[in-house]
């Protein structure tokens, strides 16, 4: 965040110069010469337009609010990963973590990522293999208060951060290294590869890497706003069915035919409230 001070120099230091830079103007121009007399003129003057400058528009810039800098994804992560103890995060989030993963696929499909090694990152982001829910639990714990910490700054209600995050232990058990063995779902968020690309676009990520935590956090901020549009327009989001129709928006696609509010009733839902309980 930019401190206060910050921004009254953001205002001041121009308007400032422009008035030194007027007053100089009108001394030399009515001599024609610069004596040092005129130059101590110039400062006193200058001190005293300072002087009602402050008094005039420091009580205005006051109310100007502050400039937020919002921090990428990336960014979250490595912080999440550095300044917060996994361990700690692991007590905060432990009633929502996965303990069992899930079972490996015998055969996939050519355009499944399942197969493809796992790249080691520096920052230690790593799952243990492609299945559902083989990441450690710090990994897990990182993973999730990276994502509660963006939404929260795009603005989500507890209750909605608590649906993403039942729809993530879902579809990846919070391993960043999950991937289907049938469709080319692949990171966090499971997102297939078209609709990947769709939104990294729009959210202005470099998508070549489909396990990205930090990109996989910024298409779900992008794909939120269509779920949540597309299930407004169809129940109060006071109701379940609100969320059923979200997730379902992220499964199916607009068109509903796949499955995807059966899945949102059996696997989601009942998640939600025990999710939102984690958050702070």
């Amino acid at each position: 965040m930019v401190g206060e001070a910050s921004v009254r120099k953001i205002w001041v230091i121009p308007i400032l110069i422009g008035a030194t830079a007027f007053l100089g103007l009108r001394v030399f121009s009515s001599s024609g010469t610069a004596q040092a007399s005129q130059s101590e003129s110039i400062e006193r003057n200058t001190k005293a337009i300072v002087g009602a400058i402050e008094d005039r528009l420091l009580p205005i810039i006051d109310v100007v609010p502050p400039l937020v800098r919002v921090e990428s994804a990336e960014a979250t992560l490595v912080e999440g990963f550095q300044r917060i103890p996994p361990r700690d995060l692991v007590a905060v989030y432990s009633s929502i973590l996965v303990t069992i993963p899930g079972p490996s696929y015998g055969m996939t499909r050519q355009h499944s990522h399942y197969n493809v090694p796992i790249k080691p990152r520096s920052d230690g982001l790593n799952g243990n293999s492609r299945r559902w829910g083989d990441a450690s639990l710090e990994v897990q714990a990182v993973m999730i208060d990276a994502v509660v910490k963006r939404l929260s700054q795009v603005g989500y209600s507890r209750r909605q951060i608590g649906f993403v995050l039942a729809l993530l232990r879902y579809e990846s058990g919070f391993n960043p290294d999950a991937a289907a063995g049938y469709t080319s779902a692949a990171g966090l968020v499971q997102m297939i590869d078209k609709t990947r690309n769709v939104l990294a676009s729009r959210a202005c990520v470099n998508a070549s890497d489909p396990f990205d935590p930090a990109m996989n956090i910024e298409c779900l901020v992008q794909t939120l706003r269509e779920m949540f549009q597309f299930a407004a327009k169809r129940a109060t989001p006071e109701s379940s069915r609100y969320y059923e129709f979200a997730y379902a928006y992220h499964h199916d696609g607009p068109s509903l035919s796949n499955g995807g509010r059966a899945k949102a009733v059996a696997e989601v839902l009942p998640w939600i409230e025990r999710c939102e309980s984690t958050l702070p």
